[in-house]
């Protein structure tokens, strides 16, 4: 499996909103940087800070802009995480990097967004 196919096989399991196929693709030692929010590492950590949308979220759909693997495997990614609450959608403008070792693993997840934009469109 390319790093690609562990990243959209990633995306899939974020879009059905599945616990524990989203963190199937994490280890113990994977750090997820929230950019503003700050590095956690480790399964407990990821899915604390994933949780906070995804608990209260009745639909998740990630739209992908654009995803592609660079010289070093790196995987690169331009989306709109969009997430159903209350009836209401917010969405969330991210650019994504994820790193995966050997096993198909993402050992580093990082996204950058403009927290506050994604939190103006959050129902109230």
């Amino acid at each position: 499996m390319s790093n690609l196919d562990v990243i959209n096989a990633f995306l899939e399991a974020i879009n059905a909103n599945d616990k524990d196929r989203i963190m199937s693709f994490f280890t113990e030692d994977s750090v997820f940087d929230n950019v503003p929010m700050g590095p956690v590492t480790g399964l407990a950590a990821i899915w604390e800070v994933l949780a906070m949308v995804h608990d209260i979220a009745t639909g998740v759909d990630w739209k992908i802009h654009r995803l592609e693997q660079g010289p070093s495997g790196t995987v690169y990614s331009e989306r709109t995480d969009r997430y159903e609450i209350n009836g209401q959608w917010a969405e969330f403008r991210c650019a994504g990097i994820h790193e995966i070792d050997a096993n198909g693993k993402i050992v580093l997840w990082r996204d950058y967004f403009d927290k506050e934009q994604g939190l103006a469109t959050m129902p109230r």
